[in-house]
């Protein structure tokens, strides 16, 4: 029996801590690799090449085993960029709370981020200005903004806020993203509200999706559009009364606790 190595794919605003709030034997590195698409400078220009950098530098210590992705909220557009193109390396994707191509279906207006997500849609300085502020925010009342961004979300995910380890997690990942990696932050919320459906067409490993019913940040649709377009295999796990985070710490350990192939 061959133990999987997973790589992870972390939402937006996010970072590897993401999974810092399940229990120490679902976080080993032996386990479960935290890409890192958003530290890498100008010499790795654009967020998809920093994404296949990143990747092909973890595969590299991994060569010898199955090769497992996983991809949670916005991090879904990475996991499937990456198995569209490295179809050779991966055996299978899960994505986790997916946010998918806004060109499948009407999601926008739906999406507890949308104020973003407009803003990153035109060309102009709006989506650069809105993170601007919000670090602004993060930097004088970081409580206040987490409570602004989960205004829309459930109760059972606010109820989250309470535990500690998510709560340092999300915390972290906000950090980073309006920090040092606001300017990668920036440019992948612009490649995502493009088109980028297409890259669906090349992922042919079977794809397991996992969501909410009751997601607020991207609506649990969105799976069942993703599945219908995706070529190869695909399934949809839709967890009852769960949102966006809760999905996640479910699901997560689920998948891991897989990993014997």
């Amino acid at each position: 029996m061959q133990t999987a190595r997973y790589f992870y794919c972390h939402g937006l605003p996010g970072s590897e801590r993401e999974v810092d709030f399940l229990s120490p034997e679902h976080i080993s590195g032996e386990r479960l690799f935290c890409l890192d698409r958003m530290s890498r400078g100008r010499e790795h220009p654009g967020w998809e090449q920093r994404a296949l950098d990143a990747f092909d530098q973890a595969r590299g210590r991994a060569t010898d085993q199955p090769i497992r992705l996983i991809g949670f909220s916005l991090g879904a557009m990475t996991a499937i960029h990456l198995a569209a193109r490295r179809p050779e390396a991966i055996e299978s994707v899960h994505l986790i709370s997916p946010a998918a191509p806004l060109e499948l279906g009407d999601f926008l207006a739906r999406m507890a981020g949308r104020a973003v997500f407009q803003a990153a849609r035109h060309n102009g300085p709006a989506v650069g200005l809105l993170s601007r502020a919000q670090s602004m925010m993060f930097g004088v009342a970081p409580g206040l903004l987490i409570r602004a961004l989960f205004a829309d979300a459930t109760a059972s995910e606010r109820q989250l806020i309470e535990d500690r380890g998510f709560h340092d997690a999300l915390r972290h990942g906000l950090g980073q993203s309006l920090g040092p990696y606001r300017l990668a932050y920036e440019e992948e919320l612009r490649a995502y509200v493009r088109p980028w459906a297409d890259r669906l067409d090349a992922v042919r490993c079977p794809v397991t999706l996992w969501h909410g019913a009751e997601d607020t940040w991207a609506p649990s649709d969105m799976s069942d559009r993703l599945a219908e377009r995706l070529p190869g295999p695909a399934s949809v796990t839709r967890l009852s009364g769960l949102g966006h985070f809760g999905t996640l710490r479910q699901a997560l350990p689920i998948i891991l606790d897989n990993a014997l192939v």
